[in-house]
This record gives structure tokens, sequence and C-alpha cells, in this order.
């Protein structure tokens, strides 16, 4: 009878390694799921000679959209053209990942926003 516990035991722990083992990914695919990165600088920068959203897209391609003059007037509609170039990038699949901003050499400042390519 003592025989028959211990074997049981151990088939039992066997099955529930066996389990456990397979349940188990490979770790492999999660890392060519990251995506595409893109870069945007936003240069506002009242002296720069081309204020506004460089787009860099990774495939040796870029796009650039112009700013209104630097001037009070035309803030919101500065930033407008941010938003709507950001909402347009997010409808075809891209997430913001990271931000980071400084200010440039002529009182400005210079934003870099990274997003990535969701899968």
């Amino acid at each position: 009878m003592k025989k028959f516990f211990v074997f049981s035991f151990v088939s039992l722990a066997l099955v529930a390694v066996l389990l456990n083992l397979s349940s188990f990914k490979s770790s492999n695919s999660s890392t060519n799921n990251i995506g595409k990165y893109i870069l945007i600088d936003v240069y506002e920068v009242p002296g720069y000679q081309d204020p506004g959203l460089h787009i860099h897209y990774g495939d040796n391609t870029s796009e650039y959209v112009p700013f209104k003059t630097m001037d009070a007037h035309n803030h919101d509609d500065n930033g407008q053209i941010i938003v709507n170039k950001i909402n347009e990038l997010v409808d075809k699949g891209y997430v913001v990942e990271h931000v980071g901003a400084g200010l440039g050499d002529k009182t400005g400042m210079i934003t870099k926003i990274f997003m990535r390519k969701a899968n």
C-alpha cells in the first residue's frame, strides 16, 4: 500500500512538471513584435530656417510639415498642426513611446517624439 502512494505521488508530480514545462512559450517571438519606430522633431525655434515638424520614418524617407510664422497669434494654429499630425499617425497604428524636449540655441524649444508602430 505504501508503494502505491509513493508511485501515485511520483506520477502526479511528474505529470505536474510536464504540464508546467509545456505551458511556457518561447520568448523569441516577443522580440519580433517590437514594431517600427519613427522620430518626429518639433522645431519651435523662431530663428530656425525650417520651423515645424521633421518626421523621420526610418527607411530613409522623411516628411516636413511647416509651421505658420512663429508669432504669438499663430501659437494655437501651430499647436493644432502638431496634434493633427500625431492623430494622423495614431490612426495609421503608431503609438507614442517617448517624448523629450530641450531649449534650442535661439530661445526656442526642440521636442523629439518617438513613436512605434504597434503590431
